[in-house]
């Protein structure tokens, strides 16, 4: 955990965002969904921008807030699926919609 923190500080923003989807799926496995979803968030929102990890945020922040019966789960989906519609995620956030 200690490392991820390292990597979202000082890693480049793609290194930052991995780092934290990876710190939200501890988490989540762990059993703690709400702050898995924080993490899965934050890199969706603050590294919009990087994307090749930017599909896997908002699949796995959707996946997290639908676990949680978050209606905000489908803005996500449907978002994934608009922004990139051939990426492997949005075939899998298609049939939430």
């Amino acid at each position: 955990d200690q490392d991820l923190e390292q990597v979202i500080a000082t890693g480049s923003r793609e290194q930052a965002a991995r780092a934290q989807i990876m710190r939200g799926d501890a988490k989540m496995k762990r059993g703690l969904v709400e702050q898995a979803v924080m993490d899965y968030l934050r890199s969706a929102i603050l590294f919009e921008s990087e994307t090749s990890v930017h599909p896997e945020a908002l699949l796995k922040s959707a996946q997290g807030l639908e676990q949680l019966r978050d209606p905000r789960a489908k803005e996500l989906y449907r978002k994934l699926v608009e922004t990139y519609p051939q990426s492997p995620q949005a075939q899998q956030a298609r049939g939430k919609l």
